[in-house]
This record gives C-alpha cells, sequence and structure tokens, in this order.
C-alpha cells in the first residue's frame, strides 16, 4: 500500500509541475487559451449528451456499433485515426495544434470544429466585404426575425422559416428591379438561434447585402420589411389578425445598418466582443446570449455547472443538434463567391485543414493520449507546448504515460 501511495504522490507532483509549468513564460494570448479551455471542456460535455442520443439509436441498428458512427462529435479531437498523436505548432501564431485525431466538422454540435470553421468563414466574409468597398460599394447588414412562442419546436420553427426566407426572395418581380436598382450583387446569410425558458426557441437571420455605394436604405428598409410581412404571414409565422403582434412586428422584425464594416462595433453583439459584421455574421453561434436567451453553446455551459437550468438545458441542446444537423450555417447567393474570386470549401474540409507551415513539436502514443483526455488534459498539453520549454512538456507528457502504464490500484 505504502508503494502505491509513494507512486500516486510521485504522480500527482510531476502532473502539478507540468501544469504550473505554464508560469515558466507568459502565456501566448491569455484569453484565447482560456476560450480553447472553454471549447474543450464544453466539447465533452456536448459529446456526452450526444453519445446517451446514439445509445438509443444503436439499439435500432446492426450497421452502426459506435456513438462516433451516429454523431461524429463523440470521436472529434478525442479519437486518434493515426498511430500517434502529434502537437504540432504555428511559427507564425505560435499556437499548437493536434493532428491524427479525428474531426467531425459540426458548426452546431461541436465547439472545438466551429471555431476553427467560423474564423476561416469570416476571414472569407472580410475579404469579399473588403473587395465590394474597394470596388466603390458598400455591404448593408439586414435583420430578419418573426414571432415565436414558448410552446413551438424548434423543427416546426425552422421549417416555417425556411419557408419564409424563400417566400421574401422569390415571386416578386418587383422587389428583385427595386434591388437590381440599388446596385445589389448578391448575400451571405447566417442564421441564429437562441432559446429562453420563458420564451422557447428564437430564430433570426443577419444577412450581408452588397449593393451600391449610393443604395437608398430607407426605401431599401420599407420594401424589405412589406415583403417579409408578407412571407411571414404566408409561412404561418405572423398572425395578420393580431393588431398588437403585426404593430410589434413592423417595429421590430426587420433592422438594418448601412456601410457595416469588419472592425466598426455592432450594437447587436455582445459587448464584450466587439466583432465587426464579418464577425456577427460568422460567428453567430458562439456569442454570449443575453438576458432573454442562452445561445446553444451556452446552454452546455449550463449544464456542465451542474445549474437549476441543467436539465432543461440538456434536453434543449440535443434538440438544437438533432434539428440543424446537416443545415448550412452560412448561405451565400448563387455566383457570390465566384464574384469575389472564393473559392469552395465544405465545413469539414476547412474543420480538417492545416496551416500551410506547422513544427513538430513532439509525440503521443495511444494509451498515453487515452490518459489525457480522460483527465481533461487536452487543452493543457498545447498550453505548455506554447511556452517554448520542451522539459516541461516532456515532464507532463511523461506523468501521463506513466499513468497509463501502472496497474489500477487495488
Amino acid at each position: 500500500m505504502a508503494t502505491a501511495t509513494a507512486k500516486r504522490n510521485e504522480r500527482q507532483r510531476e502532473q502539478r509541475l507540468g501544469i504550473t509549468a505554464k508560469s515558466i513564460a507568459p502565456p501566448v494570448d491569455e484569453k484565447l487559451q482560456e476560450n480553447r479551455r472553454n471549447r474543450f471542456k464544453y466539447q465533452t460535455v456536448s459529446s456526452k449528451i450526444l453519445a446517451k442520443d446514439a445509445e438509443k439509436k444503436l439499439q435500432k441498428t446492426s450497421t452502426k456499433k459506435y456513438a462516433g458512427d451516429i454523431h461524429r462529435t463523440c470521436d472529434c479531437a478525442w479519437t486518434v485515426v493515426a498511430s500517434r498523436v502529434s502537437v504540432k505548432k504555428s511559427p507564425e501564431f505560435k499556437t499548437a495544434h493536434y493532428k491524427g485525431l479525428a474531426t467531425c466538422g459540426s458548426v452546431w454540435s461541436c465547439p472545438v470544429c466551429t471555431a476553427k470553421i467560423q474564423e476561416r468563414r469570416r476571414v472569407e466574409i472580410a475579404d469579399a466585404m473588403n473587395q465590394h468597398y474597394d470596388l466603390g460599394g458598400q455591404v448593408m447588414m439586414v435583420t430578419l426575425t418573426a414571432p415565436h412562442y414558448n410552446h413551438q419546436k424548434l423543427e416546426d420553427l425552422r421549417a416555417m422559416q425556411r419557408e419564409a426566407l424563400f417566400k421574401f426572395r422569390n415571386g416578386s418581380g418587383a422587389f428583385k428591379r427595386m434591388l437590381d436598382a440599388q446596385g445589389y450583387k448578391g448575400l451571405i446569410r447566417s442564421l441564429e438561434v437562441t432559446v429562453s425558458q420563458r420564451n422557447g426557441w428564437h430564430l433570426h437571420t443577419h444577412e450581408l447585402w452588397f449593393v451600391d455605394k449610393k443604395a437608398d436604405i430607407e426605401k431599401i428598409r420599407k420594401r424589405a420589411l412589406e415583403r417579409w410581412e408578407k412571407a411571414c404571414f404566408k409561412a404561418g409565422l405572423l398572425n395578420a389578425f393580431d393588431e398588437k403582434q403585426v404593430k410589434a412586428f413592423r417595429k421590430h422584425s426587420v433592422d438594418i445598418k448601412g456601410f457595416v464594416s469588419c472592425s466598426e462595433y455592432l450594437a447587436k453583439m455582445d459587448d464584450q466582443q466587439h466583432w465587426g459584421a464579418d464577425r456577427e455574421i460568422a460567428k453567430s453561434s458562439t456569442k454570449k446570449g443575453k438576458k432573454k436567451g442562452l445561445h446553444p453553446f451556452g446552454l452546455l455551459a449550463e449544464v456542465e455547472e451542474n445549474t437549476d437550468k441543467a436539465a432543461w438545458a440538456e434536453k434543449r441542446f440535443l434538440e438544437y443538434c438533432l434539428t440543424m444537423k446537416g443545415s448550412r450555417q452560412l448561405f451565400w447567393s448563387h455566383g457570390l463567391k465566384k464574384h469575389f474570386g472564393i473559392g469552395e470549401k465544405t465545413d469539414e474540409e476547412l474543420a480538417a485543414m492545416e496551416e500551410s507551415e506547422l513544427i513538430d513539436v513532439i509525440e503521443i502514443d495511444r494509451p498515453t493520449w487515452k490518459v489525457i483526455r480522460e483527465n481533461g488534459a487536452r487543452s493543457t498539453v498545447l498550453e505548455i507546448a506554447e511556452l517554448n520549454d520542451k522539459r516541461a512538456l516532456d515532464l507532463f507528457i511523461n506523468a501521463q504515460k506513466r499513468m497509463s502504464l501502472e496497474p489500477p490500484d487495488e
């Protein structure tokens, strides 16, 4: 027993040495590292929620054997798909990354993949906006929303919203001619979802409209509101005979801002983020919910912190994942990417992309990786790797390796 206790104490000492090695040198960016810790932490919560759902579905099928076969997020940044896990470092950004792990490419259920995908989508959006301004145009931010109620399922709201957006865009030659007269080139649309216990699901879209610099914003706002009101009525989102609802709809359902830029602060955004228009569009799913509602990954925080909302949040998050699975978070109108010379890449391709130059830092065998992930140390390894202290990293990895080789305490 004394030997086992001594081993455990030594193991814990070495773990502490590895973890506290972060204080040896200043971190690359403490805020970025904190965000990464949260992404890994909340991804673990997401995986557990989805694994419960996968368990039920696996009982009904003989063609799939693992939770990851049902929900790829259960394997993402967790399951090894190579002989070893490699830690690599970007010489340009000084950040560390893993290679040799599964990636799911889900912008809906995976905080880890979402961060990669949205940042790369943001760059595409910024490129398009900058080009349009250089060509003498302007970019408008158009936000469309509609009434919603606590009893409504997300699936039903999503179907009605999809129908309303289709009717808003199609079937009116007059509306199209009006936009053409304003120099309209196309749009980028982002879907945003929030939820609250009091008001239920809330869906709205942020759209960037690429128009002429002299476009008449008030004329566009008036015609867009008329068009959106008719579309929502036909889709079942608006009761045209409810005067109070219609009045509120006309006041709040369409918001337009002209000459938005990549660096400008938008009032809609959480005031701690200070994202510009490109970030508002690309990063909608990671925004912090305001008092009226939570964004999807905010639900994971409620579950992880085991608040009084945890059971409700877990149920809502699963509903969200199942409903949104397969949907595109970002939509570019036909021909717009080609117009700006931006290539087509799927979310999965963006999630799996690597920077052009990465430096090898260390390799981790499968048993050691299992210990690291189960100890919740995925972000810790990357943080130590970013310190440029090879000894500290070796100490930490070796401590994990010994844990993988030791038999369990009796």
